[in-house]
């Protein structure tokens, strides 16, 4: 197989996504085979940066996927009002081994949105030292009555981390992790933050108490305090302009929604893992309990 002169990197958004999904088929019953998506990033002449991907739909006909192009079309345009700067660059697919006659059929039908799309083949049997991600350029060739495709192995891929990146991805695998005692690296400057606030509400309520107690009559007045307290309230207004307000709503509201989607997805784990017991327990596999159960509610 030619080799490409194309530079990919890889970010580990994209390989959670892959093996998210591919976890998600397995325990459904699927087969890797069934796993498609799509491929977000940027493209600088020769280097091709992976930022993101998607699920892709598709149904099988004689063996062979029919990608959804309208599911496709309207999930693309989702993403380019949230990430306008990404643009699909080509897709994804499950296996160990090269690109063969079920790629091709891929490719075939992305080519009316996409230009020279690459692959990147997923393989999570890999181990040690081997990097669980394959790129491909594709090659079209237009030149016969019919559309050749070949595949050109791009030997200079890496995955690429940003500092963010590296810090979500070890909080993640250590909250996954089930132990309580194991802090990621977000915590402590988190914990930092937190312990900020909090001595700044401190003081806040400080002063407001001791300006009630001045008007009260309770405490002699400090000028050279109050005229401090009357500066740092001057500052308030400049703080409460309108794009303010709106940059500080919008934050707030993605925050509540990421919150809210990590409880869906914990919920949504925990149910699966219910589902499984419950059913071990009460089919075949569960043995003796098993068939206990059975008799146990044919009986009531």
């Amino acid at each position: 197989m030619a080799t490409s002169s194309l530079k990919v990197a890889v970010h580990p958004l994209v390989a959670m996504n892959m093996s998210d999904q591919y976890t998600r088929t397995k325990v459904a019953g699927g087969c890797a085979s069934s796993i498609l998506g799509v491929l977000l990033g940027r493209q600088s002449g020769l280097v091709v940066e992976v930022c993101n991907s998607f699920d892709l739909k598709f149904t099988e006909i004689d063996g062979m996927p029919i990608v959804d192009t309208e599911y496709l079309t309207e999930r693309s345009q989702q993403y380019q009002q949230v990430f306008k700067t990404l643009d699909m660059l080509g897709w994804y697919s499950v296996g160990s081994t090269p690109p063969g006659k079920r790629e091709e059929v891929v490719i075939q039908q992305l080519l009316s949105v996409l230009d020279n799309p690459i692959l990147v083949k997923f393989d999570p049997e890999s181990f040690g030292s081997k990097q669980p991600i394959m790129t491909y350029e594709s090659v079209i060739d237009l030149s016969g009555a019919e559309t050749r495709v070949s595949f050109m192995e791009i030997s200079d891929s890496t995955l690429a981390t940003e500092e963010a990146e590296r810090i979500c991805v070890d909080h993640v695998a250590k909250l996954r992790s089930g132990d309580a005692t194991v802090e990621s690296t977000l915590c402590d400057p988190m914990n930092a933050q937190h312990s900020a606030i909090k001595m700044l509400q401190k003081r806040v309520l400080l002063l407001l108490d001791y300006v009630k107690a001045v008007k009260e009559g309770q405490l002699p007045p400090n000028l050279a305090i109050m005229r401090e307290i009357s500066s740092l309230c001057n500052q308030l207004p400049v703080l409460n302009s309108a794009e303010l307000c709106e940059s500080s709503s919008e934050q707030r509201c993605d925050v509540l929604l990421l919150t809210h989607l990590a409880t869906i997805t914990k919920s949504c784990d925990k149910l699966s893992e219910f589902t499984t017991k419950h059913n071990i327990l009460s089919g075949e596999k569960g043995g003796r309990l098993g068939r206990l159960l059975k008799q146990f509610r044919e009986v009531e």
